[in-house]
């Protein structure tokens, strides 16, 4: 569907290409073979230009420019927003240069290109504002700088190579908009490439994503196994971006006996699909996806199940589930699992209840996958959980864009968690910004950091994700005592960093031949999963994790965070 869109969208540009000459502009080829249209309109607004890559282009110079990167060596330093670096993933993401305010006078900064650049507000009338950007001393003939100057409702995307003045004016604000000016400014962002660059770091970040999509494993691409081309990107996006590589092991599958796993076991998954991928970047997790052994006696027959919280489109059932172990095993093998059993130690172990564990996981069964806290068990501070492609201030409004598009994921992944926090139902964002200064609790992205309760109830029900949802495990088996502790705010990292694993374990001498080093079990998978020198460590206390910076890639960790 994605690609699809995209072709869409791209032969729509190119035909507009014969009527914006037809309109006054230039049109000039850019490096990487793509068309520049251009058209001065004022002497104070002074170029703007739009990119339209041919179709000859995308099919054979642009493409094989856009993915060069991907068949060399990366700079294993982490990604970071450098001009002329070439493409590199999540690349297309703005940085933030300045916010402007009414009455507050210029912001000054510079860029790649103007050495000189001053940013303000010019005009603040009763339902506009105009800003205006004034640049100079541009380091070269031809370079130049792209603007995303934006509001939490409404944004331009300004291309800028010559000096002078720029003005930017956004139209008939509402009373939430003029609101969230005056508190917020006019958020001025520059991109780290040109915007035909842009598409390079685009497609380059696609490949970690497409392919794996659905249940079927005879089926190239689309199919339930991840691609060749999805595993090495993920690889290398990992290395890249927090120093993690993740080794080809000799062999893909270990068999152990199901006596080796225990009920309370952790099994730690990584899918390279892109998505447990952006998990560990934003967390600093080894892992993407957490689910734990149960075994469950039934009409006088005992045996092993997997229990776990899971919606992934590669996976027959959604929901919390269970599954047993031989069948989860074929879907897992099915969707290219790479697995490592953590056994939890002895003394651990025996504390564990398995009655009261499946009782509790009888009650909630069949509830949907946690999609409404899905962000919240990462993101603890206002600004230290995002990695450095990604300012935080431009989080609000991206998701104001998309709430236009698709309101009900939005408010499912959003503004259901929000008006928790503040005690309403269904606002939306612009309405919540105004709501939480009300309530004197900042803004969205200080909303977001407050501690979600394990006891709320969303529109379906109790919300957790994976991770969270074993840690939910955990606490009804009576392992974790009577601490004080909010599952959704546990991530993958969160439960493996705790000192309930045996580091000690006498592992089955096939895994120790598959991995020497581990002190668990990996039992499937192409490459080792290494979870660190934070892996079992972390004593149990109370409140924790809920206020934890995770910023990429040292992830440092205060004590008592």
């Amino acid at each position: 569907m994605a690609t699809k869109l995209a072709a869409i969208l791209l032969v729509g540009l190119c035909a507009a290409g014969p009527a914006l000459l037809n309109d006054g502009y230039t049109r000039t080829k850019t490096h990487l073979g793509g068309n520049q249209y251009s058209k001065v309109h004022s002497e104070e607004h002074k170029h703007s230009v739009v990119y339209f890559p041919d179709i000859e282009t995308l099919s054979k110079e642009y493409m094989d420019r856009a993915t060069k990167k991907q068949n060399t060596e990366l700079d294993l330093s982490t990604i970071t927003c450098q001009w002329g670096e070439g493409p590199d993933y999540f690349r297309f993401l703005p940085q933030q240069k300045a916010q402007v305010f009414k009455n507050k006078g210029p912001v000054s900064f510079s860029n790649h290109c103007f050495q000189k650049v001053t940013a303000e507000i010019t005009s603040f009338d009763a339902d506009s504002v105009e800003v205006t950007i004034t640049s100079s001393d541009a380091s070269s003939w031809f370079c130049y700088d792209t603007y995303f100057v934006a509001i939490l409702n409404s944004f331009h995307v300004e291309k800028m190579d010559f000096s002078g003045k720029h003005r930017f004016t956004f139209k008939n604000l509402s009373d939430e908009e003029l609101y969230d000016i005056e508190k917020n400014g006019v958020r001025i962002f520059v991109f780290c490439d040109g915007l035909v660059d842009l598409f390079a770091d685009f497609f380059m970040t696609l490949k970690l994503f497409l392919g794996g999509f659905s249940t079927n494993p005879h089926i190239p691409i689309v199919g339930s196994h991840t691609t060749w081309y999805m595993d090495e990107s993920n690889i290398k996006f990992l290395e890249h971006s927090i120093g993690y590589k993740m080794e080809k092991r000799p062999v893909s599958k270990v068999n152990i006996p199901e006596s080796e796993i225990h009920s309370g076991d952790f099994l730690a998954i990584t899918r390279l699909d892109g998505l447990d991928e952006i998990i560990m970047y934003g967390s600093g997790s080894r892992v993407g996806h957490s689910t734990m052994a149960l075994w469950i006696e039934e009409d006088g027959k005992r045996e092993l199940y997997i229990v776990e919280s899971q919606d992934g489109w590669y996976w027959p059932v959604g929901g919390f589930q269970k599954n047993k172990f031989s069948q989860w095993m074929e879907w897992a093998e099915n969707a290219s699992f790479n697995i490592a059993v953590l056994p939890l130690k002895p003394e651990i172990r025996a504390k564990f209840n398995e009655t009261a564990a499946y009782e509790w996981f009888k009650s909630v069964e069949g509830t949907p996958y946690g999609y409404h806290n899905f962000l919240f068990g990462w993101i603890d501070t206002p600004r230290d959980n995002f990695p450095p492609l990604l300012p935080p201030e431009i989080l609000p409004i991206l998701f104001r864009v998309a709430e236009k598009i698709i309101p009900k994921e939005i408010d499912s992944i959003l503004n259901e968690a929000l008006n928790k926090r503040l005690g309403t139902e269904g606002l939306r964002l612009q309405e919540i910004e105004v709501e939480a200064g009300k309530q004197g609790k900042g803004g969205i992205l200080d909303l977001m950091a407050e501690v979600e309760q394990e006891g709320w109830v969303y529109s379906d029900g109790i919300s957790l994700v994976c991770s969270s949802f074993v840690l939910a495990m955990y606490k009804r088996a009576g392992i974790l005592g009577d601490l004080e502790l909010s599952a959704p705010e546990f991530t993958p990292r969160d439960v493996t960093s705790l000192n309930l694993f045996d580091l000690n374990y006498d592992r089955p001498q096939a895994c120790k031949d598959a991995d020497p080093d581990l002190p668990y079990c990996q039992i499937l998978g192409n490459y080792r999963i290494d979870l660190g020198p934070e892996y079992s460590t972390i004593e149990p206390y109370n409140h924790m994790n809920e206020r934890c910076p995770s910023i990429a890639p040292e992830f440092k960790r205060p004590a008592g965070c």
